[in-house]
């Protein structure tokens, strides 16, 4: 960061390198013990990331910043899987580097001391998707008596996929693949936002904010008898051809109360209502994978001053998560019991729900502080009720009945650490 002699300018660069590794291996043993290599993947993803902000203060009325951002990420891809007699099929085999930019200028207009208007326009530009974007956005923030403002917002956004995506290997016929997902664009949303806080003394705040997201050029099947939409994917990759042809609408209200920490305590508690839906390649809407209906968090802690001195803190931590389970299609029983084999229902594609995800978490914590250092001994206990929740509903046909098991999560999770500050 460099501020200029002014005090009314100053310019912030930063530099990021970052470097993913991923890979996973799964094996078949039969009966003679044989042990066969099923499927594995080997994925490399580092990136470089240089922004800069150059922020110029006119007066108590004008603001004016400007900047870039300029990423190059690569990928070095690669997966397969068993088909017969030591042959398999390479599904991603590809070495690729890509460019995405962002060039923004942001102005901070208040033509009153209890108005603030931002505007700004953002132009992001992808080698990746060969796309050059304009995206304005505007804010408003009225500041009201007692401590209350009001702010609505508006504005264009844009999302690359993974580069995996982009180079995955298509099955074209029974013996050929081809990387036929090349050309997909991104996705692009519009949101608007009306958000109201309200702020009790100097430590409570109390808010809302209502949104709506309108997307498009989503990433869906080409086929109009596959339902498949980017927005439900959750683990591997489509081996399907996709075409930016679909729609998502997202819109929900969210709740926050906020206790900052002071007196040696703090507290926030957040509850949304919300619906998530697609419009699939055959022009219907369904509800998406993720589409919980609510999600309620409540994070709080206390720390207590110990040690001869009291110099040291002893601290206790909790947090509790209550959501909606995740959605899946329910099978189609007359069609099943008919054909013996699991039929689904595609006209109620993700129409039922999981059971509801419930976890609370639950930490100690032990600060030691020196002279020229602070020792912190941590202890948590995730999921402290063991509670194994549903996360996949699955079905297979058996002795002539639909039989239903559940994939779940893991129960408790101990976790122990010790931070070095100095």
């Amino acid at each position: 960061s460099i501020a200029f002699p002014n005090s009314k300018t100053y310019l912030r660069t930063t530099i990021g390198f970052t470097y993913q590794q991923d890979r996973s291996d799964n094996h078949v043993t039969d009966t003679l013990l044989n042990k066969t290599l099923y499927y594995e993947e080997f994925f490399k993803y580092p990136a470089l990331r240089i922004s800069t902000l150059l922020s110029h203060n006119f007066n108590s009325r004008n603001t004016l910043r400007a900047g870039f951002s300029i990423n190059s990420t690569g990928g070095d891809m690669f997966a397969r899987k068993y088909l017969s007699a030591e042959k398999y099929d390479t599904l991603i085999n590809a070495k690729t580097t890509g460019w995405y930019n962002s060039y923004f200028a942001q102005w901070k207009y208040r033509p009153l001391q209890a108005v603030e208007i931002n505007t700004g326009i953002n132009v992001f530009h992808s080698l990746i998707t060969h796309e050059l974007l304009w995206e304005p956005r505007l804010s408003m923030v009225f500041h009201l008596p007692q401590g209350q403002t009001l702010s609505l917002g508006s504005g264009l956004h844009s999302r690359l996929e993974p580069l995996s995506i982009y180079n995955y290997s298509i099955k074209v016929d029974k013996t050929h693949r081809d990387t036929k997902n090349s050309d997909l664009k991104t996705i692009k949303s519009l949101h608007f936002t009306l958000g109201f806080n309200r702020q009790f003394g100097e430590e409570f705040n109390l808010g809302f904010e209502i949104y709506v997201q309108s997307l498009f050029d989503v990433q869906v099947s080409s086929l109009k008898t596959n339902l498949y939409s980017v927005f439900n994917a959750s683990y591997g990759l489509p081996d399907i051809i996709l075409e930016n042809k679909g729609k998502g609408m997202n819109k929900g209200i969210e709740f926050t109360m906020e206790k900052d920490f002071t007196r040696n305590y703090y507290c926030m508690m957040s509850a949304s209502i919300f619906d998530s839906r697609y419009r699939a390649s055959d022009g219907n809407w369904y509800s998406t994978y993720y589409n919980n209906g609510y999600i309620f968090n409540f994070t709080g802690g206390k720390e207590f001053p110990v040690g001869k001195s009291r110099q040291n803190t002893l601290g206790f931590n909790i947090k509790a998560l209550l959501r909606g389970g995740y959605r899946y299609t329910p099978v189609d029983e007359a069609l099943t019991m008919s054909r013996r084999r699991i039929i689904y229902d595609i006209s109620e594609t993700y129409g039922k729900h999981l059971p509801s995800y419930q976890r609370i978490d639950f930490g100690v914590s032990y600060r030691v502080n020196k002279k020229n250092s602070a020792w912190t001994f941590l202890s948590d206990v995730q999921n402290i009720t063991d509670r194994h929740n549903a996360v996949i509903k699955r079905f297979s046909f058996a002795s002539g009945k639909i039989v239903e098991t559940y994939s779940r999560s893991v129960g408790l999770v101990p976790v122990a650490s010790v931070r070095v500050e100095f």
